[in-house]
């Protein structure tokens, strides 16, 4: 997929242009850690809720093309939600960001577990994440209830968790044959239809092998070639930034711990994203 300008603080992408109207914006976040401790890691989680709360309206920047902030379809928080697992924690967070727009966050939530919410697939909390995962609406889920995806205006999103994978073993964590859920998921949903797919996980594309080895990465490829991925999403790093992993563009939407946000809209077949870095542009 070609990018249009530079990639610096703005991005606009072309996707194909679809049949039906799309209009989508939604925000992206990862990483709170709550449990990790710091005056300034607590203020940036509590300046974080209230910058998403009152980002619709607030206008772009003229470098992102100008205009105001739509109200979001959700937010989506690609992982490590807690720093370890523990109900305390858990429940801070649960408390901040709803599923249905019922915290402190007025948005629904789309959110996975990373590394430190799951080590080895925590008894602590993935009990807690599943009870969380059967109150969504508009998603279709894994026989566990663990994976799931969602449609906005035909746009099809695909939430993996920790990484696009097999069996513990092949990488670091447990990812639950997410690989194979991707596969049946968007044979099902999106098929030959050429719609665009936006997919989710936490560990990053371009590691090296670090957290996500090869051959794992090589069966994801495999089932993303198929279709017409206009995005992928990840956090982990603490480090905001846009770049490409095997001809795809690849969001790292950095961490709520240092104030970091993006800004995703669809519209015309064009996909744009724009950073905020302590609430600004």
């Amino acid at each position: 997929m070609k990018s249009l300008i530079k990639r610096s603080q703005l991005m606009v992408l072309t996707i194909p242009l679809f049949c039906f109207a799309t209009d989508i914006t939604f925000f992206a976040v990862s990483d709170p850690h709550y449990g990790l401790g710091g005056a300034l890691y607590d203020s940036n989680r509590v300046r974080m809720v209230e910058t998403l709360n009152a980002l619709p309206g607030r206008a772009y920047p003229v470098s992102g093309g100008g205009g105001f902030v739509a109200e979001p379809r959700g937010i989506l928080l690609s992982g490590d939600l807690t720093d370890h697992p523990d109900t305390g924690y858990w429940a801070r967070y649960a408390a901040d960001y709803g599923v249905r727009g019922e915290g402190k966050l007025r948005y629904p939530v789309y959110d996975g577990l990373g590394n430190h919410d799951e080590p080895g697939i925590s008894a602590v909390i993935l009990p807690l994440f599943l009870r969380r995962n059967a109150g969504r609406s508009l998603a279709d889920f894994d026989s566990t209830g663990y994976h799931y995806s969602w449609e906005w205006d035909g746009v099809h999103f695909v939430n993996l968790n920790l990484y696009s994978g097999t069996v513990q073993g092949n990488g670091i964590g447990n990812p639950l044959n997410s690989v194979d859920f991707l596969r049946r998921d968007l044979e099902k949903h999106v098929g030959q239809s050429g719609r665009p797919v936006f997919i989710m996980q936490h560990y990053p594309y371009d590691d090296g092998g670090l957290w996500w080895n090869g051959s794992e990465k090589q069966k994801a490829l495999e089932v993303l070639r198929n279709y017409n991925v206009i995005g992928l999403l990840h956090g982990h790093t603490h480090s905001q930034r846009i770049y490409q992993w095997q001809g795809y563009d690849v969001f790292d939407d950095g961490a709520i711990l240092y104030g970091d946000a993006l800004v995703f809209h669809v519209i015309d077949g064009r996909l744009s994203a724009l950073n905020l870095k302590g609430g600004e542009w």
